[in-house]
């Protein structure tokens, strides 16, 4: 009996070492194939990746050699020298774009060959853009037959450089072509080996694989019951992303409802003024009124830091602030914007929230211009063009941020005369990116007014928006955008 024990416990010992070995050689074989694989699936993302960008890059560096050839060819067809300089904008953008797309070709990695091509192209650029250059001097000086001459010349240089990329992509796609081989042969030889190793371990697997379906069933059950609690997640939140989108809406059709209509502007006596407010978001923290009070007109506008719902209703309260301090005749400046102020704070802190606002309030009266509180820039022009810039710094306080500003309030005049233009914006505007991160800038919203002095607010108001637009282009807008022209008659 005692040797039968013996016996039985020296056959489990050698089913346990057994399993044991098949588990080392099934282990072996995954991690073989593990490693391997993840390897494999590496270098091929790293070469796809690679070679993916490389082929961008090649092709708008040939879009752009293309284009740029066309821009200087446009030129020499045109005689309008406006027109010539639009289009050396467009060719000087092109090669801008060029430039860039070679800087981050070579960041990349490149074979020698592929190197010696980019660094030959640049003498064959050197001599071309030699050409161009004198292509656009002479169609600037209006000397068409001769600027076409060297368009063809300047021509044949690009096809070399046309050429010589095309080449980088097929060496490109034939190096990965032998990757991609080789990497094919590595993988049938992974197969194998773990093929080999796995059939070692057909029993175990049997044993396995019995272990592994009741550990699945196992954890179906609770996946099944995850997802049903998923399910019911999901209609809540969907159900509370229509609710919001809803309010949402209710909220920007107030806002749009609360801004001055252009009936109300248009009776505004001894004055022209135009509007316009387009939030980022669905609803917008930009502020600005236009209220008539006896014989004044009140305009106002500011900016709540951030956009969104909760700088909307921010926005709104201040709205209603400033009409119930109008109602209540109130006329002096420091009391008016310290009492809307410590109302705005109150209710901030009621909302535990960090917003504030910059506000500035232009009060007008038979040609005398009140201006007070800290906001952007003021910006007035006169008849003739001349333009002057009235800082607000030094004229309030950011409403919301401290209880008592009364200290902070002053207030500056302006005399207006028939044909001045005073422009009131908040920062979207001037702050506005184009895609090189390049601000719209304050100079240039001036040399826009001074351009259109002559013009009516609402021609300067939509030849401003025009202009901020075309700077933005296909940039995404990240603020809200809010004009204010007035034009003395």
């Amino acid at each position: 009996m005692n040797h039968y024990n013996a016996l039985s416990r020296r056959q489990a010992i050698l089913v346990l070492l057994g399993f044991i070995s098949i588990l080392f050689v099934l282990g072996l074989a995954a991690l073989i194939g593990l490693t391997n694989l993840t390897r494999l699936n590496q270098q091929l993302e790293e070469l796809v990746t690679d070679n993916n960008a490389k082929a961008q890059l090649i092709t708008l560096m040939r879009d752009m050699v293309r284009e740029r050839m066309l821009s200087v060819h446009t030129m020499t067809y045109l005689t309008d020298p406006f027109a010539v300089e639009a289009e050396w904008e467009r060719y000087s953008e092109y090669a801008g774009r060029f430039i860039h797309a070679r800087e981050q070709l070579y960041a990349l990695h490149l074979t020698e060959y592929e190197h010696q091509l980019l660094e030959s192209q640049k003498v064959i650029l050197a001599d071309a853009q030699t050409l161009l250059d004198k292509v656009v001097s002479l169609s600037r000086l209006g000397k068409a037959e001769n600027a076409r001459l060297l368009v063809l010349q300047a021509q044949a240089m690009n096809d070399r450089v046309m050429e010589e990329l095309q080449t980088i992509r097929k060496t490109r796609e034939a190096e990965a072509e032998k990757s991609l081989q080789e990497s094919r042969f590595a993988y049938r030889y992974t197969l194998i080996q773990m093929l080999v190793l796995g059939c070692i371990a057909i029993i175990l697997s049997i044993l396995i694989i019995v272990f592994v379906v009741k550990k699945i069933n196992h954890q179906e059950r609770i996946l099944q019951q995850a997802l049903r609690e998923i399910s019911v997640l999901n209609e809540l939140l969907q159900a509370d992303n229509q609710r919001m989108g809803t309010e949402l809406a209710i909220t920007r059709q107030l806002q749009q409802m609360l801004l001055p209509k252009e009936q109300e502007l248009s009776e505004v006596n001894g004055l022209e003024i135009a509007g316009f407010m387009e939030p980022a978001a669905e609803v917008g923290g930009d502020y600005y009124d236009v209220l008539k009070h006896n014989e004044r007109v009140i305009c106002a506008i500011g900016d709540v830091t951030g956009h969104g719902l909760e700088s909307s209703v921010l926005m709104l309260m201040v709205q209603t602030a400033v009409c119930t301090l109008l109602n209540h005749q109130e006329n002096d400046p420091v009391k008016f914007l310290d009492t809307l102020n410590r109302t705005i704070y109150h209710n901030i802190q009621r909302m535990n929230s960090d917003k504030n606002l910059t506000l500035a309030l232009v009060n007008y009266q038979a040609g005398k211009l009140f201006l007070s509180g800290q906001h952007e820039e003021m910006i007035v022009v006169r008849a003739g063009g001349t333009v002057e810039r009235i800082d607000t710094m030094d004229l309030g306080f950011p409403i919301g941020l401290e209880e008592n500003i009364a200290r902070y309030v002053a207030q500056t005049q302006v005399s207006l005369h028939a044909g001045d233009i005073v422009v009131l914006y908040t920062d979207g505007i001037t702050e506005a990116e184009n895609q090189v991160k390049e601000q719209y800038s304050v100079e240039r919203l001036c040399q826009i007014i001074s351009r259109c002095w002559q013009c009516s607010a609402t021609e300067i108001r939509r030849a401003v928006i025009d202009d901020v637009r075309q700077h933005i282009g296909n940039h995404r807008v990240f603020d809200d955008i809010t004009l204010l022209v007035l034009k003395k008659l």
